[in-house]
């Protein structure tokens, strides 16, 4: 079985706020479609979310992190209309920030018993072909991914120097 299980960037605080974001989405989504097929996209949406947020919302600081996730989620509101559309919004759009603050990161993915470490867009390619399958709207994600993408890149944390080294792993 694959399971991402943490971004191999070090984070200098928790990422609380990612974490109440995930903790207060599963039961809503849950309570407005308690389907089989909505528990388990449920359980891989809110995977990314965990994973790639601990380090967006280092980056970002609270504050600024809190308004990104109101804006993706309301994008996903304006554009889907359902929860689980506001919850891959929201994802969407820490995925776009992640890969826009560090596009040659990694992730450690568990392997059954083996730990390998892949790029952290393969996540987010992977949970964006799972809601097209489940046929999820995505107009909402796909607005929320760019804008905070594009977001990551014009405010750039102050203090980003310091983790430049991650961006140049594997390049010559």
């Amino acid at each position: 079985m694959r399971f991402p299980l943490r971004d191999v960037i070090p984070s200098r605080s928790r990422p609380v706020l990612t974490w109440v974001t995930a903790t207060l989405a599963a039961p809503f989504v849950l309570w407005a479609a308690p389907t089989m097929l909505t528990a388990g996209l449920l359980g891989l949406t809110t995977v990314p979310l965990l994973v790639l947020g601990e380090t967006v919302e280092d980056q970002f600081g609270r504050a600024r992190c809190f308004v990104m996730l109101a804006a993706t989620a309301g994008l996903g509101a304006w554009f889907g209309g359902s929860p689980m559309a506001v919850l891959a919004a929201i994802t969407a759009g820490v995925s776009g920030a992640h890969i826009a603050l560090f596009p040659t990161a990694r992730i450690l993915l568990s392997l059954g018993v083996a730990l390998i470490e892949i790029p952290a867009f393969f996540i987010a390619g992977s949970w964006i072909m799972t809601l097209l399958i489940a046929r999820v709207p995505l107009v909402g994600a796909a607005v929320a991914l760019a804008l905070a993408a594009a977001t990551a890149r014009v405010v750039r944390p102050r203090d980003h120097a310091r983790w430049e080294h991650f961006d140049t792993v594997g390049r010559p």
